[in-house]
């Protein structure tokens, strides 16, 4: 039995005992590879006013809009900002330049990448609907029109009005929580992630409860596996991206809907509201809602201080890749199932990047609960980045776990182990990179906060993550 069967036999079940609807609707994490069979064709019910629409959100959400909102008449392109400004609030500071070439010797971005161009369509596809707080506007791009159809064609159901629920919807979270202003003071890429995916799983939720009330349902899952095609048209529509900026497009959708069901299973929307008070920190605690709800695992913050004491200048990049960015890193060498099985190990990096006359030094170090996870990851990123550079690694004079290969202009890109934790230094001068190494593992830092139980009753079957791992 594939795993929406087993979500509809699930959904069925819960639905004889008299359970909420909309507590059981995103247990499967909004999954791209649902089926593509086809429900039977709904009759579309009567349009809604936007005031009628309005109130029936915050009933379902049960949060009062503070504001009277208003649908614009026309869209604001949103990516007719300056790529300046797109790109300062997702990354803060730190130069898209330098961050581009760092992602591409990690291998995260290929070779080729116009980073610039791509962000930017990105950030159109990110925001094909969206509440402009300061006017209290939503917006509703022309791009969400090929987007309904598609799934509409699939589902055979009236979704000319979701756009509006899901905007609606955020608007609620901005009025509540601000997070459109928290997300844009985040530059690190995993806790952005992190934050988007719970912004997304709270909004989908909402949308699922308000097609169960509307379309006629005679099976909770029709909710479901309408709510999965938003994500799997998405992913088409945004195939020309980066499999970095396609991935992080869908992942909330896909993984978001799964984490806040965990908090509305067990304590309802009192519950989710306590999470955007104490959001996830890491795309890990998404990826296994466990890590959050039942043990608390924040992620390690990691130190270099003795590589910054060697630098002349601040870091030019300063960024933590998370979990899910480090899985993805590895399904370019990898299958899927033996990236996840190596990255479920993650508990921490940390990626710096900085000048040193014409030359950008990138150094990343990873941390991993056992020494065998580390060593798995060792091995792994080595044959990666022998593909991706086109290197050959050789042993390290007088160390043991630690490679390193030529590059142009004796340059050198270095790789070791060391316990739990794998360090790359890339892009600086075969003598210097050792000396750097050395200083990396004699003032490295690690500190993570204490676990703590923050839902009891989560432990209880409904919540229990279909995620293979």
């Amino acid at each position: 039995m594939d795993v929406l069967a087993w979500l509809e036999c699930q959904a069925a079940f819960l639905w004889t005992r008299g359970l909420k609807p909309v507590r059981i609707v995103a247990l499967a994490g909004l999954l791209a590879s649902c089926s593509s069979s086809n429900p039977s064709p709904k009759i579309p019910p009567p349009p809604e006013s936007f005031k009628e629409l309005q109130h029936r959100i915050a009933l379902i959400r049960e949060l009062p809009f503070k504001r009277e909102v208003s649908l614009a008449k026309e869209s604001l392109n949103a990516t007719k900002a300056t790529p300046e400004r797109i790109f300062s609030d997702k990354y803060g500071a730190q130069s898209l330049v330098h961050i581009s070439h760092a992602y591409k010797r990690l291998g995260l971005l290929p070779e080729s990448t116009d980073f610039a161009a791509a962000l930017t369509d990105y950030v159109r596809l990110d925001r094909i609907f969206f509440y402009e707080a300061r006017k209290d506007l939503i917006v509703i791009s022309p791009d969400t029109t090929p987007l309904v159809q598609t799934i509409m064609e699939e589902a055979g159901v009236n979704l000319d009005q979701l756009p509006v629920v899901l905007a609606l919807s955020r608007a609620l979270q901005e009025q509540h929580f601000q997070w459109q202003g928290k997300l844009n003071g985040i530059s690190l890429e995993d806790r952005r992630l992190a934050f988007r995916a719970l912004a997304v799983g709270d909004t989908v939720l909402v949308g699922t409860a308000y097609l169960q009330g509307t379309q006629q349902t005679t099976r909770p899952s029709d909710s479901v596996r309408t709510l999965a095609r938003w994500a799997t048209a998405l992913e088409k529509i945004s195939s020309h991206l980066p499999q970095l900026l396609q991935q992080k497009l869908v992942f909330p959708y896909r993984d978001g809907s799964q984490f806040v069901q965990w908090a509305h299973a067990a304590k309802g929307w009192t519950g989710v509201n306590a999470v955007f008070a104490d959001p996830p920190l890491s795309t890990s605690q998404i990826l296994h809602p466990e890590k959050y709800y039942v043990k608390r695992e924040n992620p390690l913050h990691l130190r270099l201080s003795g590589l910054t004491r060697q630098m002349k200048e601040s870091a030019v990049v300063d960024q933590t890749l998370g979990e899910y960015l480090v899985r993805l890193l590895l399904t370019s060498n990898l299958s899927r199932q033996e990236a996840s099985q190596i990255a479920v190990a993650w508990t921490g990096d940390q990626l710096s990047a900085y000048l040193e006359a014409d030359t950008l030094l990138t150094a990343w170090i990873t941390a991993w609960k056992r020494d065998e996870d580390a060593r798995a990851f060792y091995r792994a990123y080595q044959n990666l980045l022998q593909r991706r550079h086109r290197l050959r690694f050789a042993a390290s004079p007088g160390r043991t776990d630690s490679v390193q290969a030529e590059l142009p202009g004796d340059r050198l890109i270095l790789l070791q182990l060391d316990g739990p934790f794998v360090l790359l230094l890339d892009g600086t001068t075969p003598t210097r990179s050792m000396q750097l190494a050395d200083e990396v593992w004699k003032s490295l830092d690690a500190e993570t906060e204490s676990t703590v139980i923050l839902f009891d009753s989560a432990k209880g079957p409904t919540q229990l993550s279909l995620r293979s791992r």
